[in-house]
């Protein structure tokens, strides 16, 4: 690599480009939100040639962020879903090969993906993904039957993947996120207090007062993030659901009677000590709960598509 100014090549890509092992061709998602349309697209290295592998309309998606060649430099893996509503975990490791049209299914194990790289003798990729209860690890998957095994699993998020010529050695991008919840008292917001028992591993963590002082807050202890209740100042953590989905933007109602929160797809109500748990809305994806002063009415945003 000489470096040197960089030189566009082309435009309308978006998300990652992939690099044939032989380093003649590019590989991209480009997507067109108007038409509800995804293309995996491969051009020369020098901007032209280029040519269409396959496009796909909604509910049928693509994922923009990973794009790994074969070894060979004759197919190209990427992830795929299909779907009418929304998911976290929507996803599957695919292949279309540019010999032959149509689209392979590597395995039937969904993902939230966030990397790919394709191992240099073409019978494994290593994934970094969420599952629909994990952060995101590192994964080796079996081309020839799709077969998954777990290669790390900390409380690590794991990015970006590359395996090394020999296929004895990977790179990844690896982050931590810690999240705990802090209390001022009264106005002297100068001085802040750590209350949470744990650091929380998810920055999804959403907090709510009870009318009788006590925090209401969500937590991914076992996998899920599920509702709990604490005193003011942390102590006395009590779990208030059980839940394999999380539960997210908790809303506490003034008279302290219920909880609010969303549960994709949709809106829910429970009561404040975690009893009776209902289902307020039947959209597609209903997401940014809001309570009225008193207490009878919820507000939030709905999206049909």
């Amino acid at each position: 690599i000489k470096g040197g100014a960089p030189q566009r090549i082309i435009g309308d890509l978006s998300g990652t480009a992939g690099l044939s092992p032989d380093g003649k061709q590019v590989a991209f998602i480009r997507l067109k939100p108007t038409r509800w349309e995804a293309s995996l697209v491969v051009t020369n290295t020098d901007g032209s040639g280029e040519f269409t592998l396959r496009t796909v309309q909604r509910p049928q998606f693509f994922d923009e962020n990973c794009v790994a060649w074969s070894p060979d430099s004759q197919a190209i893996a990427f992830f795929a879903g299909e779907s009418s509503g929304f998911s976290e975990a929507a996803f599957r490791l695919v292949e279309v090969n540019l010999r032959r049209p149509g689209q392979h299914v590597i395995g039937q194990q969904l993902w939230k993906p966030r990397g790919v790289a394709w191992a240099p003798k073409g019978d494994v990729l290593i994934v970094t993904a969420m599952t629909p209860a994990d952060t995101g690890q590192l994964w080796m998957v079996r081309h020839d039957n799709g077969e998954v095994m777990r290669l790390t699993n900390d409380l690590s998020t794991y990015g970006r993947v590359s395996i090394t010529d020999d296929g004895k050695s990977l790179v990844a991008a690896q982050s931590d996120s810690s999240v705990s919840i802090w209390v001022a008292a009264g106005n002297n917001i100068s001085s802040f207090n750590r209350i949470s028992g744990a650091i929380f591993s998810s920055p999804r963590v959403a907090i709510g007062w009870t009318q009788d002082g006590h925090i209401v807050y969500n937590d991914p202890a076992d996998g899920s993030r599920n509702l709990w209740r604490m005193e003011a100042d942390g102590t006395n953590p009590q779990r208030l659901t059980t839940s394999p989905v999380n539960q997210d933007e908790v809303v506490v109602t003034r008279d302290g009677r219920y909880v609010v929160y969303q549960q994709n797809p949709h809106i829910w109500r429970v009561k404040a000590d975690g009893s009776q748990a209902k289902e307020l809305t039947t959209g597609r994806l209903d997401v940014h709960p809001a309570v009225s002063p008193d207490g009878k009415t919820v507000v939030y945003a709905s999206f049909t598509d």
